[in-house]
């Protein structure tokens, strides 16, 4: 949907509109490239647009000054954001990590005048896309996704603990995509990942 053209993405932006994707996985997967363009746009107000299922812990993100939560075009899942209001901000810049699906159309709406820049095509694995559309504009390749800041932006909550789950120790939380593939292939994805983690 959009180009992917070889270019530097200009360092002078100053409100950048970065389309996230509509769930949680899509955010977490894009923890690690949205650290590295706060890191090449230190001074920038840096908006995120997510799906209403991550939008409370989006605004927590430390890479992000802002979250807007958004619905798809046709505004089948959720009630769309107000869109001449967020016009209002100028945008000089949007990179679209979301692969151009979901939220991807809505930043040519919410930003008409700024440059687009598609930093992940749709790709089946997000984060070699990511990887290959941050190097095409000269950001260095994206940080592993980390979520070491949650804990302490969410200041450790009760159902964060392993007691609310009737748990005697540390629990890793596996969370399906709103895309996932088959049960039988979730199962599967879910023992791989679970192995990795115990390594």
């Amino acid at each position: 949907m959009f180009a992917r053209a070889k270019l530097q993405l200009p360092a002078t932006s100053q409100r950048l509109l970065v389309s996230i994707g509509l769930g949680l996985v899509d955010f977490v997967e894009a923890l690690g490239a949205l650290k590295t363009i706060r890191a090449a746009f230190p001074g920038a107000r840096i908006t995120g647009l997510v799906g209403p299922a991550c939008a409370d812990l989006a605004k927590l993100c430390p890479y992000l000054d802002f979250a807007e939560a958004c619905a798809p075009l046709d505004g089948s899942k959720a009630k769309s954001i107000d869109v001449q209001r967020l016009r209002a901000s100028n945008f000089d810049l949007a990179l679209v990590v979301d692969g151009g699906v979901g939220l991807g159309p809505m930043a040519g709406k919410i930003a008409p005048k700024a440059q687009i820049a598609a930093v992940a095509s749709a790709h089946p694995n997000r984060l070699t896309a990511l990887d290959e559309g941050l190097s095409i504009y000269g950001l260095p390749r994206p940080f592993a996704p980390e979520l070491g800041w949650v804990r302490q932006r969410l200041r450790d909550p009760p159902r964060l603990q392993p007691s609310f789950y009737n748990l005697p120790a540390s629990y890793l939380l596996l969370a399906p995509s709103t895309n996932a593939p088959s049960p039988p292939a979730m199962v599967d994805f879910f023992r791989v990942a679970i192995e990795r983690a115990l390594r």
